[in-house]
């Protein structure tokens, strides 16, 4: 430990009591929306590297916020260009206006501290050489912090803090004069590190994401203030430790049917498609080992039974579509359907072999993927297959289907051209034979579904935000999962009427705020969403 980060233990332990008095806790419900204030200096502000006012870092905090629909409301009017802890600490006891809006602040940043010695650089430098002066400046300036926030805990009990460290301003200076400003930049984030070692008090490092990136985030060395880009990287790891503790946001995309519900899933992702896939609303095969091939295009799946549904007509009209890939012969897209569609005006294509495995085999030849790697996985059912279908796509991997002994003629030619096979699924379905005779495999199966889809999500596809289908029926994983690999979301797959604790586990250890459900209350009942928001 620094002699900076020992004085500041000491400061810590005396006025924490009055700090840790206030009960800390996370908010969690799903239709909360959060008021955002940011308090500080010229960082919180806004002021750029050439002297104008700007964005900040706060700004771009607040449009992640808007993003994941979680923000009431965002200030920033507090934050002063120059301020010193003393400055911000005098706003905090003397200003009605900054008390009332910390008071009912959700989240709170602040980015304070460096002035305290950068106003002493430029009035007395000489005094940064006293060893004695320093440690009574950071005393002086820690004690401050460790007062703004005791005072804010005891206007807010649940407000979410969020602390700076500094990046390295003087990079520019020649290394004798850069050491010692270097020394004492590294001695107040320790000291500020250690200030957020209580509950609700999170710290916030920038200066390791600063590290040679200098010249490009701090393009002028006259300046300690960054451009843009250095003001989003700052926003970026303050938003890595704010995403850990965003409220559980739960959507729902659903029809009145399976084919209305894929009708609802294009109009929550696509304003236009130049391509939509089509497949059949009755039955699996064919469809499991499209959705790669619909993310390439970035095509919405639709369903179709006999024919097309009004609803799917007016879709397609609204996407101005101009070109259908069909998954399946007539049997399972009838040649109806096909010129329903001609009748449109659309071009049309078809994909289609004797057998489901070989329809899996032309879709990945129709794919012409670059990438060494094919996910394998048992063609006679759908869950694991649709369970990796969004992590496939998103990959550029094209999906092979396979009987639980044996592969087919045209899967064991495909793959010929792969080096590497993730194998979805345990041994029951794709067995450990099997696996030996496929190039370089690595398995990922559970003993069930819902832990194979867990597996998935956890060590192939982590993400913050995830997709939930019903783990028993096909059709609303299938067109959901293009939308997933949209929005790089993870896919899980649920039982319809309670969580299984492999997917609780998966959703808890990625930390996962926003949940997106496909399918109508039959699907996956309310009682899914009651469990989702129970999530630690």
């Amino acid at each position: 430990m620094s002699r900076w980060a020992a004085v500041t233990a000491f400061i810590i332990m005396l006025t924490l009591p009055s700090m840790a008095m206030a009960e800390t806790t996370t908010l969690s419900q799903a239709s909360e929306q959060w008021s955002y204030v940011a308090l500080g200096d010229s960082l919180a502000f806004g002021i750029q590297n050439d002297g104008t006012i700007g964005k900040s870092y706060a700004d771009y905090i607040s449009a992640n916020l808007d993003e994941e629909n979680v923000q009431h409301d965002f200030t920033k009017q507090f934050a002063i260009p120059g301020a010193s802890t003393g400055d911000v600490l005098d706003q905090l006891k003397n200003d009605p206006k900054v008390k009332l809006a910390v008071s009912k602040a959700d989240l709170l940043t602040i980015t304070v501290g460096a002035n305290d010695f950068l106003n002493v650089l430029k009035s007395h430098p000489e005094d940064l050489q006293d060893p004695l002066k320093v440690q009574e400046l950071m005393k002086n300036a820690i004690t401050n912090y460790s007062q703004i926030l005791g005072m804010i805990r005891q206007a807010n009990p649940h407000v979410q803090i969020y602390i700076m460290g500094y990046y390295n301003s003087f990079y520019a200076l020649p290394a004798e004069q850069q050491q010692p400003l270097k020394s004492l930049l590294l001695g107040l984030n320790q000291s500020i590190e250690l200030l957020a070692n209580q509950p609700g008090v999170w710290y916030v490092p920038t200066i390791d994401a600063f590290e040679g990136h200098y010249s490009e985030y701090l393009p002028n060395p006259q300046n300690v203030h960054p451009n843009q880009d250095g003001y989003k990287t700052i926003a970026s790891q303050f938003f890595m430790k704010i995403e850990n503790h965003l409220p559980v946001q739960i959507h729902r995309i659903a029809g009145n049917t399976r084919y209305q519900t894929a009708v609802e899933i294009s109009k929550n992702g696509w304003e236009s498609a130049n391509t939509v896939v089509i497949a059949t609303g009755n039955n699996f095969p064919d469809a499991l080992a499209g959705v790669p091939l619909a993310y390439k295009f970035d095509a919405p799946i639709l369903l179709a039974n006999k024919r097309l549904s009004a609803s799917v007509i007016s879709e397609l009209q609204r996407l101005h579509a101009k070109k259908a890939i069909i998954l399946g012969g007539p049997n399972a897209v009838s040649g109806y359907t096909e010129d329903q569609l001609k009748g449109m005006g659309m071009e049309i294509q078809r994909i289609a072999g004797e057998d489901r495995f070989e329809t899996a085999a032309f879709i990945s030849a129709f794919l012409h993927s670059k990438s060494d790697t094919a996910v394998v996985v048992n063609g006679l059912n759908f869950p694991d297959a649709l369970s990796s279908a969004s992590y496939a796509a998103e990959q550029g991997y094209p999906i092979l289907l396979t009987r639980s002994q044996k592969l087919s003629e045209d899967v064991e030619k495909s793959l010929k051209s792969f080096k590497r096979t993730i194998v979805v699924g345990g041994s029951g379905v794709v067995s450990n034979e099997l696996v030996t005779h496929l190039p370089n495999p690595e398995r990922y199966g559970g003993s069930n579904r819902y832990e194979t889809s867990a597996m998935v999500a956890t060590k192939l596809n982590p993400s913050h935000h995830a997709f939930m289908a019903t783990g028993e029926n096909f059709a609303d994983a299938l067109t959901g999962s293009v939308l997933a690999a949209k929005r790089s979301a993870t896919f899980l797959l649920v039982p319809p009427n309670k969580i299984d604790d492999s997917i609780i586990a998966a959703s808890e250890n990625l930390g996962i705020h926003t949940f997106t459900i496909l399918g109508g209350e039959k699907a996956v009942s309310p009682n899914v969403e009651k469990n989702l928001m129970q999530l630690k």
